[in-house]
């Protein structure tokens, strides 16, 4: 059943001598959501504020460093703690979490995360501290932007380093849109001809069909800075994988 998984998902390029990181976290499938809950739309929390259940390393292995849980909070220590991934991947979905970083803090959260020649890539919602980078508010790096792809809007609102923010990102078949306490801060079609035109002048341009597959993981991200999280919670929009 696993096998046929995997096989079934047109759009994730495996090649079997690169996958070994990314094979091991999707075979391991047994999480605690049912498919029939997923299929509902049920609301399903990421993160149960006690321990990292339902989190893997990139090997695919339980999470035993660089992440802790403190005070229901899932802290990431900082450098050298590690990409952390769900068990499980998604297609359609509305994501919404807390975060807050330190002064000059960077990290990131990666969603339809698949594997590209060998490297663990996805669209990402940057996690930054504006002021400390000097970016402009709308710069395609800054805070709440498709990283790299599309900044966001100028009159976001992002609070001060020693308090929570709320972001929300939701996908819906081409469409993803990001969210900042509770305003809409930046939308892409995938696929289409702007989508093309921007990953050709990004990063990604030399990873061919970038962001188009249907479905992926989602990744927290390190980056050298301390971060936490809390109320990570995903509401399935549809039939996922």
């Amino acid at each position: 059943m696993l096998k046929h998984l995997l096989i079934r998902d047109s759009q994730m390029v495996i090649q079997s001598r690169k996958s070994v990181p990314l094979l091991a976290i999707l075979l391991v499938c047994l999480s605690t959501v049912s498919v029939s809950a997923q299929r509902r739309g049920k609301t399903v929390d990421l993160f149960n504020g006690k321990d990292l259940s339902g989190w893997v390393t990139a090997q695919g292995e339980a999470v035993t460093a660089g992440w802790d849980v403190v005070d229901g909070m899932l802290k990431l220590t900082g450098k050298g703690g590690g990409n952390i991934f769900t068990d499980r991947k998604y297609a359609d979905f509305d994501l919404e979490f807390e975060w807050k970083i330190p002064v000059g803090g960077n990290n990131g959260v990666k969603y339809r995360v698949r594997e590209y020649d060998g490297a663990i890539l996805g669209i990402e919602y940057q996690l930054l501290d504006d002021s400390a980078h000097k970016f402009e508010k709308s710069s395609k790096q800054s805070c709440g932007s498709i990283y790299a792809i599309k900044g966001p809007s100028i009159d976001k609102v992002v609070k001060s380093f020693d308090e929570f923010n709320h972001s929300r990102i939701v996908v819906r078949r081409n469409h993803i849109t990001h969210y900042l306490n509770g305003a809409v801060i930046c939308e892409q079609k995938v696929g289409n001809r702007d989508w093309d035109e921007r990953i050709a002048q990004s990063k990604f341009k030399d990873r061919k069909d970038f962001g188009e597959n249907k479905s992926g993981l989602i990744m927290l991200t390190e980056h050298g800075n301390e971060t936490y999280f809390r109320n990570i919670r995903l509401t399935p929009l549809g039939r996922q994988p």
